[in-house]
């Protein structure tokens, strides 16, 4: 059986503790557990194997920030929260999301989570749709490359 990285053991000893401050009562069943024939819910992709639920809001990045406000919201796996992706566009989902984290200030306010998490759901679905992956830097090509005196 496979170790788990250092990063794993993290993301579990932090869902533990949240279950444990709040409360959490356990579905019937255990929605991290259910392994179901789907596809990935990228356009075009229709991989079946090795299947991720990503939050399109990166609400566990949230929760980690304001637990008492997003914690109880990670837990629960709403519906509307939640796509089922592939791994190949698991990571690049959460690289396109880097741009925008990287923007937080150091104690953001409830109001700029919120914000940011409507930013990245529209990230998400957008990228799902295949549309074309936003860049932060809305800079062009053309303008980076005279700012940086590169030829194309």
């Amino acid at each position: 059986m496979k170790q788990k990285s250092e990063a794993e053991l993290a993301y579990e000893r932090n869902v533990l503790e949240w279950k444990k401050k709040y409360n959490w009562v356990q579905p019937p069943f255990d929605p991290s557990r259910v392994i179901a024939v789907k596809k990935c819910g990228m356009r075009g992709c229709g991989a079946k194997t090795k299947l991720h639920r990503h939050h399109r809001g990166h609400e566990y990045l949230l929760a980690r920030i304001m637990p008492d406000v997003y914690a109880i919201r990670y837990l629960s796996f709403h519906p509307d929260d939640i796509v089922i992706v592939c791994q190949k566009h698991h990571s690049d989902l959460h690289r396109l999301y880097m741009p925008y984290i990287y923007d937080l200030p150091d104690a953001p306010t409830h109001a700029e989570l919120e914000d940011l998490r409507m930013v990245l759901r529209n990230v998400c679905d957008t990228y799902l749709r295949g549309g074309k992956k936003k860049k932060h830097d809305k800079t062009s090509k053309k303008q980076h490359r005279s700012r940086t005196n590169l030829r194309p």
